[in-house]
């Protein structure tokens, strides 16, 4: 019976087995490398869920100003705009049903008179690997519809 053949012409080897020794030390370095990758390894996963947790915390706060400042600005003067668009922010933070708390203030200012609408919240991170501002402020801007 021939040989097997590998594709460069020479005969093929056998596989070489590892004797028992080496085996054991192959999975020894396997588990120290392992161990040394692994915080690494934990500290990038919980960044990553940090980072999405403040930018959601983030797009929310955005949403909830850009709505308190529009029903502000589309309310009539003598219906208390600055009242509607707290109001209005709030529930579109509460909609959403986040545990965290934020400050809603909402004024006119300008002429041509403007609705303005900070949200500003505490951000309290999940597992504290962030780095940055630990307070957001988010601003909203809208032009009055019904001008004094």
């Amino acid at each position: 019976m021939r040989a097997p053949v590998s594709r460069s012409g020479r005969a093929a080897r056998a596989p070489v087995s590892r004797s028992g020794r080496a085996a054991r030390a192959l999975r020894g370095s396997n588990v120290v490398e392992f161990a040394l990758i692994l915080p690494v390894l934990l500290m990038l996963i919980t960044g990553i869920i940090d980072f999405g947790w403040a930018t959601a915390v983030r797009t929310i706060a955005v949403s909830a100003a850009r709505t308190g400042a529009r029903a502000g600005a589309l309310t009539a003067q003598a219906d208390g705009p600055d009242g509607i668009a707290v109001t209005a922010a709030a529930d579109k933070w509460r909609s959403v049903g986040l545990p965290l708390t934020p400050t809603i203030v909402a004024f006119r200012t300008g002429t041509p008179e403007l609705m303005v609408v900070r949200v500003r919240i505490d951000l309290a991170t999940l597992i504290g690997f962030v780095l940055g501002p630990q307070t957001l402020e988010i601003t909203s801007v809208q032009r009055m519809e019904d001008q004094p």
